[in-house]
């Protein structure tokens, strides 16, 4: 998830280092997780550079959504919240891994293999998943 944050960061910058003439804003925008995103670009970029750029931040978006969104009845992690047997993409390991090592740090306070917690309980009073080898 890194490198592609970090692929399209340095992409944006190799287009603006690349420009040495009046600098102009472009507006991205568009909706994500539920929410609207809001991104201003200073810098000499062309049209097709700037619907490039968009359309690398849509696809990058779209991805995290298939992946980790709990209102996606399509999405990884909804499934594998539902107990599907559901493969597990690169993203979804790497926050597996940090959540798993939280979860050893904190001696299990933060524990997200624990089912959905309201008022600091869960609904069934037990736990339903392991971790997965990750």
């Amino acid at each position: 998830m890194k490198k592609k944050v970090i692929y399209i960061l340095l992409s944006f910058l190799t287009l603006t280092m690349c420009s040495c003439h009046q600098k102009s804003v472009i507006h991205i925008e568009g909706q994500a997780f539920g929410t609207m995103y809001s991104i201003n670009c200073i810098g000499n970029i062309s049209p097709d550079a700037s619907r490039q750029l968009r359309s690398q931040i849509d696809s990058l978006l779209s991805e995290l959504s298939h992946t980790f969104s709990i209102f996606d009845t399509t999405s990884i992690i909804y499934r594998w919240n539902k107990g599907e047997d559901v493969p597990l993409n690169e993203d979804f390991l790497a926050v597996l891994r940090l959540s798993k090592s939280v979860s050893a740090f904190t001696d299990g306070a933060f524990d997200c293999t624990a089912p959905y917690r309201g008022q600091g309980h869960s609904r069934s009073g037990s736990r339903i998943r392991r971790f997965p080898s990750c």
